[in-house]
């Protein structure tokens, strides 16, 4: 959805160019809508100096904002738990409101002129405002002082300001010279700045959720810049049919809304940029103050992936073309356990030994299968005593093997009918065949268990690494997670720092200016 604000506060559904809501809570012109962290409530400034908190989708008024002074509203920006909103007030206050109170419980005075536009830092630490005069001023909460002061020399009055969604100390700001700065909150310096890209004042600006790098702004020429922030340099430029008077950019990372100051609210798609995806009416030829979209809600992100249909099947792995070892199936979870790892294994190892075992039982002697008779045995030893000479006895123990599993393999009543019966007494050497028999038989079992047990020792150092991969990855993310909350901590920690030293440096000025 998206919210904007002519003369009336209209909400659209960008699929429909007709709008969903249609409500004035103002009497006069309405000058800035946000939405609060669930959509819920939309927040209206005008120029009757007051805040409206609306229903957005009954438009139902849930509450009202109102100070003392008349000054109009020209900028609204809510905490991340929505118990907080900031207001930018045309008197130079800086005006921030408790809404369970529904009072204002801080008041910033520092600005000379108008401020233009508010904005809160990403842990709510800190509020950033600019006003006409060209300042941009940081704000603490935890101290209720100014702790920082920024000034482009030359620059004009600024109209929006916003932080970076990644690099959250970044600030990004809009002149009316046409100029674009982004300032590092931490250092109190220019990280780059951008001239002559704008032909007339800078009325959006926005950095894209998705992409870390890019920056997008708007004008009254027309155009539609987009930068990069990391090589300093613009990167497209997008005309338009109409002056842009503000610019908002969805969460998805590619589509952006613009209002115009013919009164339309035009939706672009970066996929598509050459083309208009939507035109939403409205504003009955009235200049659009303000666009925003609606936020993308984290719960929602998250649940979407688990409300899979009845016929959905997850990927393998072996249909994914990044198919290695140590990446699992494309479902839910990311990596497989340790002890499925470990399953699977023992399943592998327990298959090849099994296949090994089947591939060895034909290569044993037919002797050994099938037990023979007393009448067969006498016949095959017979012609084992004509053909075992007393050269043969003499060669090689390799030899000697060979002929042995030949003959053993011969079907001992062929050659009985070939060969001439001799009627010699029996040889003391006549069980040798069998025995050498055993003995290869027996040396094929231990090459054959010393096979399985080096089989065995590479299966296991390969789930060795599959498990090692698997922890690496865990403890890199676990100490991704911890380096970030320590800079978090430091980040908070050094901001408070420099508070105290601005407020030593005031308590020391105060006493070198005093008088005894």
């Amino acid at each position: 959805f998206i919210a904007s604000c002519s003369t009336a506060v209209l909400t659209h559904d960008l699929e429909s160019p007709a709008p969903l809501t249609r409500f004035q809570p103002h009497a006069g012109k309405v000058k800035c809508v946000t939405w609060n962290h669930n959509n819920r409530v939309i927040a209206t400034g005008g120029e009757d100096s007051q805040i409206f908190l609306s229903h957005s989708e009954t438009a139902e008024k849930l509450g009202v904002l109102a100070s003392n002074e008349s000054s109009p509203v020209n900028c609204l920006s809510f905490t991340s738990k929505s118990d907080l909103i900031a207001g930018a007030y045309t008197d130079g206050i800086v005006r921030v409101w408790d809404l369970r109170k529904r009072e204002s419980t801080m008041n910033f005075s520092d600005h000379t002129e108008a401020v233009t536009c508010v904005a809160w830092n990403a842990i709510d630490s800190q509020l950033a405002s600019s006003s006409m005069s060209g300042e941009i001023i940081l704000h603490s909460l935890l101290t209720g002082v100014s702790v920082a002061n920024f000034k482009y020399r030359g620059s004009g009055g600024i109209k929006k300001i916003a932080y970076s969604p990644f690099k959250r100390h970044y600030l990004g700001a809009a002149s009316e010279n046409g100029s674009v700065y982004v300032w590092d909150c931490n250092s109190r310096s220019s990280v780059c700045n951008f001239a002559t890209t704008h032909n007339s004042p800078v009325t959006g600006l926005a950095f894209s959720a998705v992409n870390h790098m890019l920056l997008c702004t708007s004008g009254l020429d027309q155009k539609i810049q987009f930068f990069d922030i990391h090589e300093k340099r613009p990167v497209k430029t997008m005309e338009t049919d109409s002056p842009i008077t503000c610019l908002s950019f969805y969460g998805d990372g590619h589509t952006i809304g613009v209002g115009t100051l013919y009164g339309s609210v035009q939706i672009y798609d970066l996929r598509a940029i050459n083309n208009t995806k939507a035109v939403l009416r409205g504003h009955e030829s009235t200049s659009v103050n303000w666009v925003e979209f609606s936020k993308i809600r984290n719960s929602e992100s998250r649940a979407a992936p688990q409300k899979t249909p009845s016929n959905f099947k997850p990927i393998s792995v072996k249909d994914s073309p990044l198919n290695f070892p140590g990446r699992d199936n494309v479902t839910q979870q990311r990596f497989r356990s340790i002890e499925e790892i470990k399953q699977e294994a023992r399943m592998r190892v327990e298959a090849k030994r099994k296949q090994r075992q089947e591939e060895a039982k034909p290569e044993q002697p037919e002797s050994s299968e099938s037990p023979q008779t007393p009448s067969e045995s006498n016949e095959l030893k017979e012609p084992n005593e004509v053909k075992q000479p007393k050269e043969l006895l003499e060669e090689s123990f390799s030899k000697e093997t060979e002929n042995t599993v030949e003959e053993t393999k011969e079907p001992p009543r062929q050659r009985s009918q070939t060969l001439p019966r001799k009627e010699e007494p029996p040889k003391t050497e006549t069980p040798q065949p069998a025995q050498n028999s055993e003995d290869l038989t027996g040396k094929i079992n231990l090459i054959q268990g010393r096979l399985d047990r080096q089989e065995d020792a590479i299966l296991s150092l390969s789930d060795n690494i599959n498990n090692l991969h698997v922890e690496v990855i865990r403890q890199f993310t676990i100490q991704q997670a911890e380096l970030k909350s320590m800079l978090e901590e430091y980040s908070t920690q050094n901001s408070q720092l420099l508070q105290q030293i601005e407020e030593l440096k005031e308590e020391n000025m105060r006493l070198r200016h005093s008088t005894y």
